[in-house]
């Protein structure tokens, strides 16, 4: 009996632990804007997939005004970003992004003013993730606007002359070696895919935009 108390016990402890459990996750440093004896800070946070409107806006609510009391301050804002975004501490928020201060301002953190919080949510996050999405090995088909040639670059980021390595006519076949995302903002993905195909009996390699991708086969 004393044996089954404690399993008991142990199961009752993990339930409440796992309800209290912070549903985010900080990445890199809080940034401080503070001036004279006004303090300002802010801080990036990764939040799970496939979260509710309404649960993103309660996380936001809750990271910002923990944010606050932690650090005393006048106002604070956080960013929320999807776990599968790049290079976050450098990118703008994905998901969304909080305001607790005077008047739900960050200007206003001075100002003797009610706080209030101010959440804006973005749309890339709640988006369906679309199923079609060439995986690596896909066989595809190379397509373009209007038929015109696909430049094919050896860099992810750059399509200057001097790194077009091909032009490829719009219906040809290739492999997808790699695909590589990055969100610009909270409404827009930059994507861009690394393929391998044949041309005028070469192998070519490189990287083309994601609107040159037509379907897998």
């Amino acid at each position: 009996m004393k044996s089954k108390f404690v399993i008991r016990v142990f199961i009752s402890a993990l339930i409440v632990s796992t309800a209290h459990a912070v549903p985010y996750k900080q990445i890199g440093k809080i940034e401080d804007d503070s001036y004279g004896n006004v303090r300002r800070v802010s801080a990036r946070i990764v939040v799970a997939e496939g979260l509710s409107e309404a649960k993103v806006t309660e996380i936001l609510t809750v990271a910002v005004k923990a944010l606050a009391t932690k650090y005393n301050a006048n106002s604070s804002m956080v960013f929320a970003y999807r776990s599968k975004d790049k290079d976050i501490v450098k990118s703008t928020w994905t998901v969304g992004k909080a305001v607790y201060a005077p008047n739900g301002k960050w200007e206003d953190a001075e100002k003797d003013a009610e706080k209030k919080v101010v959440v804006q949510l973005g749309r890339i996050y709640f988006q369906s993730e679309k199923i079609d999405i060439p995986k690596t090995g896909s066989e595809i088909t190379l397509t373009s606007k209007k038929e015109n040639p696909i430049k094919i670059s050896r860099l992810r980021d750059a399509w200057t002359s001097d790194q077009i390595i091909a032009q490829i006519p719009a219906g040809t076949s290739a492999t997808i070696l790699e695909r590589y995302e990055k969100a610009l903002s909270s409404d827009f993905i930059f994507v861009r895919y690394r393929i391998k195909t044949s041309y005028q009996g070469k192998e070519v390699e490189g990287w083309v935009f994601g609107n040159n991708i037509l379907k897998k086969k």
